[in-house]
């Protein structure tokens, strides 16, 4: 659970009322296919509910790529007068939402600079059209002094872990998320890199504080509390095909037990105090003051640590655990296997815990 002034440590549900809003989330693998890609349009999955649309493996789930295939969190939001539909990454990673606009342009990269690649963004039934909505307006520079300023409206420049990056210009439009709307700063994206988001997936919205970005844009959920339209805490449920965002608390429903808290230590990022991690329940011995800061994001799969945190595991496991490992399992695996439920089943549990004694397996 995260609220924008503590984070109450998720249990495969991350969360955050007046009264509680759910939204539906969608899990999609940028390898998952879609059942007729020429009849249908991202616009009718949304509205039709894409549970039924989207090919969802369960059970077992092939993994393409490596550790750094990206797997996503998404859901449908409407942007405008005239509701225009997207699907957009839920990402607490980041603050500033961005959505693709007519005439976008994928680019690549040469050194440090943005080349264009001469194919339009794959967006074609989710674009931002300005003109259509009576609501939308551009951002001054005055309005929002020190962005990146032309012809005196603001620009927006994202750039992602994963190396992806995002630019064009600012927007201000209404912005409905869970059936509640408020007016919000974003960028409408003119130029996009090819991995930025997988072809069924329009843009990103981050759920991060304003304040980790104030120049780009503004975080839709910060603008929906500070109007008094929800309470200041979010919650994701994080489920193997799909789950759910919850708007101003948790849902029990979602939970088996209790919630746990650890303070956010800054709020840009969820920065939280990482204390120890445990293998089967003991500690791999390092002291606390060696895991430094970490941040809690749902727009990744993975968990970095400092380099001797990292060590310190590896060598914790292949002293204590590899040697019990039965043979078809082991501690490495030939890149042409399969990972599946059943192995992964064979390895041991490990837990983080935080400040406040939370901990997530």
């Amino acid at each position: 659970v995260m609220t924008m002034h503590s984070f109450r440590l998720f249990l495969l549900c991350l969360t955050i009322s007046s009264a509680l809003h759910h939204i539906t989330l969608q899990k999609f693998h940028h390898t998952t296919y879609v059942d007729d890609p020429k009849t249908a349009t991202v616009e009718s999955w949304l509205r039709e509910g894409l549970n039924e649309k989207v090919g969802v493996h369960s059970s077992e789930t092939v993994l393409y790529g490596s550790v750094n295939t990206t797997m996503e969190y998404y859901v449908s939001i409407e942007i405008g007068s005239n509701s225009q539909l997207f699907a957009v990454q839920i990402d607490t990673g980041s603050s500033v939402l961005a959505v693709p606009s007519y005439g976008c342009q994928q680019y690549g990269l040469e050194g440090n600079n943005a080349v264009p690649l001469g194919t339009a963004c794959p967006h074609a039934d989710s674009l931002y059209d300005p003109s259509g909505s009576s609501s939308s307006r551009t951002v001054s520079c005055a309005a929002n002094s020190g962005c990146q300023c032309e012809h005196g409206s603001c620009l927006f420049n994202l750039g992602y872990g994963d190396n992806s990056f995002v630019f064009g210009q600012q927007r201000s439009d209404i912005v409905t998320l869970a059936g509640l709307s408020t007016r919000a700063k974003f960028g409408s994206i003119e130029g996009e890199s090819k991995q930025f988001e997988a072809t069924y997936v329009d843009g990103i919205m981050g759920m991060a504080y304003t304040s980790l970005d104030p120049l780009n844009g503004d975080s839709v959920f910060q603008n929906l509390v500070e109007a008094g339209k929800v309470n200041d805490s979010f919650s994701m449920c994080l489920g193997h095909a799909g789950g759910m965002l919850v708007l101003g608390g948790m849902d029990p429903n979602f939970s088996d037990g209790e919630p746990q808290y650890t303070p956010i230590i800054d709020e840009s990022y969820y920065v939280v105090e990482m204390q120890d991690l445990l293998v089967e329940g003991i500690s791999i011995g390092m002291p606390a003051v060696s895991y430094n800061q970490s941040i809690v994001d749902s727009g990744t799969t993975l968990i970095a640590f400092p380099s001797a945190i990292h060590h310190a595991l590896i060598k914790y496991l292949v002293t204590h655990i590899c040697p019990g490992l039965p043979h078809h399992i082991g501690c490495t695996m030939p890149s042409d296997r399969k990972f599946s439920t059943s192995i992964n089943a064979g390895y041991p549990s490990i837990n983080t815990t935080m400040q406040g004694r939370a901990s997530v397996r």
